[in-house]
């Protein structure tokens, strides 16, 4: 019943009452259901919506269908594409408790926490569904950045009084001495 609620309040937000109706604003609403199922457990949500259109009173009705299924919790986390990052690190950034309920938001923040690290390229989190026990095992691809650079740069003024010329370097490592601890040297001859 809570969710139900939850799910009329989401339409009604979608689908203003007096507004025009467009494919775009229906496509918006699966989404948005979708999405809400997903963060309340059932991982295998579908929402399906569609306009019964009255021509002559210019009105339209809004049908919504979901299919939610079981409610899932996460289960066991496998990491692939570490390469010389500190696991522990890694998993502390995820934060995916074992046991915990199924949420697509918490993995969107997950894959957001491990691209803040700033050593990883790309990420993603992966859900694997095992329908009969209702746990959904991830499995997070990792990406690793470049974790050391070496940046030179200088330039040049010529002038009638004055003829100056400057160097630059910086020299960066994001997992110095392992564990993500950062160093940089920055130089100026």
């Amino acid at each position: 019943a809570q969710v139900a609620d939850e799910l009329t309040r989401k339409k009604e937000s979608v689908l203003s009452r007096d507004a025009l109706l467009d494919e775009d604003k229906l496509e918006e609403l699966e989404k948005e259901l979708t999405h809400l199922l997903e963060d309340r457990g059932f991982a295998e949500a579908k929402v399906k919506a569609h306009a019964e259109v009255d021509l002559p009173s210019h009105k339209a009705r809004v049908l919504v269908e979901a299919t939610v299924g079981r409610l899932y919790v996460f289960g066991k986390l496998k990491i692939e594409g570490l390469g010389t990052l500190p696991e522990a690190q890694i998993r502390r950034a995820i934060d995916l408790r074992e046991g915990a309920p199924y949420s697509r938001t918490e993995i969107e923040r997950s894959e957001q926490a491990l691209l803040d690290l700033g050593v990883v390229g790309t990420a993603s989190i992966i859900p694997e569904l095992d329908l009969a026990r209702g746990i959904a095992s991830l499995t997070a691809k990792l990406e690793p950045s470049k974790l050391r650079t070496l940046r030179l740069g200088g330039g040049f003024e010529l002038d009638a009084l004055k003829t100056d010329i400057h160097l630059h370097g910086r020299w960066q490592d994001r997992n110095f001495l392992g564990g993500l601890k950062q160093a940089s040297i920055d130089f100026t001859p």
